[in-house]
């Protein structure tokens, strides 16, 4: 769970019982170490700058001769809190995360100046911040009791800047080979096959990070056997 902090207009820690009074909240969020993301062409260099030529024979994301992963990190998810300010995206959000999400409305302004392709590691947030690599926070205004649910929607999910760069190319997008259809995650599954008319396909994810049954819980899970599992993978 994200840790959160509390502070008056004068940038002064208070206490948790007096948060009512706070001018600003900071949640804390930390990642675990070693989950990474699927295989995916996105995360090779030379794929992400792909001639006509080369596009124009490429109809799947399987035609790809290769693929990479990398590790989630924390900037992966303050990349996403950035799209949500593109103009370009239309996210349905914006206009109520403007009004928690401290700096993201000036964001917003900033990315509208420009002109042409829109590179979000060059633009930042001044209410969020990179803390290290498994570390980042999120400034908000006043006390926002909703926003810890916020954070679980897939709104704030980590989108890699590789993602952005490669689906930008139009002969990607003119053959409907966009992130909407083909995003890049974590979990267990990918989606290999996107035909919602035909077929929809999900494959296992072999860099899927391991995850183990819990080995506590209340009593009453105990006495339902519930824990039998525990710390099996």
């Amino acid at each position: 769970m994200p840790k959160v902090h509390y502070y008056n207009n004068a940038g002064d820690e208070i206490l948790a019982n007096d948060r009512q009074s706070a001018a600003f909240s900071r949640y804390i969020l930390q990642i675990k170490p070693g989950i990474m993301f699927q295989n995916h062409p996105a995360f090779v260099e030379k794929n992400l700058a792909l001639s006509d030529d080369e596009l124009s024979s490429i109809n799947h994301l399987s035609d790809f001769s290769e693929i990479a992963t990398r590790e989630l990190i924390a900037s992966d998810f303050v990349h996403q809190i950035k799209r949500l300010a593109n103009p370009k995206l239309h996210s349905p959000i914006l206009s109520l995360m403007s009004e928690m999400i401290v700096g993201l409305d000036d964001l917003n302004v900033e990315l509208k100046k420009v002109k042409g392709a829109l590179d979000l590691t060059q633009h930042q947030i001044s209410g969020v911040k990179v803390l290290d690599k498994y570390r980042y926070s999120i400034k908000v205004n006043g006390v926002q009791e909703q926003f810890l649910y916020w954070l679980a929607m897939p709104f704030f999910t980590a989108v890699p800047p590789e993602a952005d760069v490669f689906y930008a190319q139009q002969g990607l997008i003119d053959k409907n080979i966009v992130l909407d259809w083909y995003p890049i995650g974590t979990g267990p599954f990918q989606l290999s096959v996107n035909n919602p008319n035909k077929e929809m396909i999900l494959q296992r994810n072999l860099d899927f990070h391991d995850e183990y049954y819990p080995s506590v819980g209340e009593d009453s899970d105990k006495e339902n056997h519930l824990l039998v599992d525990k710390n099996k993978k």
